[in-house]
């Protein structure tokens, strides 16, 4: 697997065709998502479950060890909330800590290394590349290959 970017993860796009509305679906992780709700859930009620069972806890205790699995639960549940939503101007990104919109025109291409956690959008003008935490490698190869040559052929079709 090399290095893939907008030219080449989509070779059969051409770049004057718009994307189908099916196209501009939602990018959402699949595995991450589901594992983060779980155990979200799942944490939620072994908190409480230790709170309201364990032997000597104090009021404060009970209602801190509840707070701190919500916590936990509120983190994993951002986690489940990441995704990218693409439209015929550009992309809102919402990853784990932030929320950004890029137009299309700032992006240059789509990158999609071997090894690396998720796909990066390589923006114009010096700027940061910008991680796309919605397609995942976690995903599995095909999944994450897919949605990767997806995403670079709406940049391709879209980035005037």
């Amino acid at each position: 697997m090399s290095r893939r970017s907008a030219p080449d993860a989509a070779p059969d796009a051409a770049p004057d065709a718009a994307p189908t509305p099916d196209a501009l679906r939602p990018f959402v992780p699949r595995r991450g998502r589901w594992v983060a709700m779980g155990s979200a859930v799942v944490l939620v009620v072994m908190f409480t479950a230790i709170a309201v069972l364990a032997p000597g806890f104090t009021p404060v205790d009970r209602t801190m060890t509840v707070l701190a699995g919500l916590g936990i639960a509120a983190f994993l549940w951002r986690y489940a909330m990441i995704r990218a939503v693409p439209d015929r101007q550009g992309m809102t990104v919402r990853n784990l800590f932030t929320t950004q919109r890029v137009e299309w025109s700032e992006v240059r291409g789509v990158v999609f290394t071997p090894g690396d956690p998720w796909v990066r959008l390589q923006r114009t003008g010096g700027q940061e590349d910008l991680a796309v935490m919605a397609v995942q490698a976690a995903d599995g190869e095909a999944v994450s290959q897919a949605e990767a040559s997806r995403l670079a052929g709406i940049v391709q079709a879209l980035r005037g």
